[in-house]
């Protein structure tokens, strides 16, 4: 599933309660009178964007020049990789079962799921709660102006390597750091290291990667 939009907040969610866990909703709100959305669907993939407030043709880009601010409710289904844009905005995703992707120019970006997830945005401030530590690959989360939280779980194995141009380092991992001006940087292993990596990078902000340990 991929939403795109130029100006408003995402906010994404499980299907609700008594509905099957592969079905999906779509809701906006918007001020702008006939603002629309665009869906396109195949088989394997559904694309959500707002279509533009001038006929572009069949070819038209989803993210046009000229958009409505439009926000959208989103219930993702079960099985679903989603995959999250707005230009201007936020997005603030809350027990999607699937991995998330989530990018922003100027905003910010909460998550909250059981699976795992890949943030970033120019200008704003990152936090990401992710409970499966068995993810593939890197995760990747990154803030050009902003400061950026990740909470691992407690029993990951992983690399790790953060670093921040202009800013502080905070990890309750047993990590230690080297520091440069007003740079810091920690590259290092939590639980038994290995091919899974956490990569979290920004500009101007602090980092701070936190456990996640298990709730009773």
């Amino acid at each position: 599933m991929n939403v795109l939009d130029e100006r408003g907040t995402i906010y994404a969610y499980a299907p609700a309660f008594g509905d099957p866990s592969n079905k999906y909703t779509v809701q906006q709100s918007s001020a702008v009178k006939n603002a629309a959305i665009r869906l396109k669907a195949t088989r394997s993939e559904l694309t959500v964007c707002p279509a533009p407030l001038e006929a572009r043709g069949a070819t038209a880009s989803c993210i046009a020049d000229h958009v409505a601010p439009v926000d959208y409710t989103i219930r993702v289904p079960k099985q679903a990789h989603a995959s999250f844009f707005t230009a201007n905005g936020e997005i603030h995703v809350t027990d999607v079962a699937g991995p998330v992707d989530a990018r922003v120019r100027t905003g910010n970006i909460k998550i909250q799921i059981p699976s795992y997830a890949n943030a970033a945005t120019e200008d704003g401030n990152i936090t990401v709660l992710f409970g499966d530590a068995q993810w593939p690959g890197t995760l990747h989360f990154s803030s050009e102006h902003g400061d950026v939280e990740v909470w691992v779980p407690a029993t990951a194995d992983a690399e790790v390597a953060l670093h921040t141009d202009h800013g502080t380092i905070f990890t309750d991992f047993n990590l230690r750091g080297t520091s440069k001006g007003n740079a810091e940087t920690i590259v290092g292993a939590i639980g038994r290291g290995g091919s899974r990596k956490v990569d979290i990078h920004v500009t101007n902000g602090s980092i701070r990667m936190l456990k996640l340990t298990p709730q009773m």
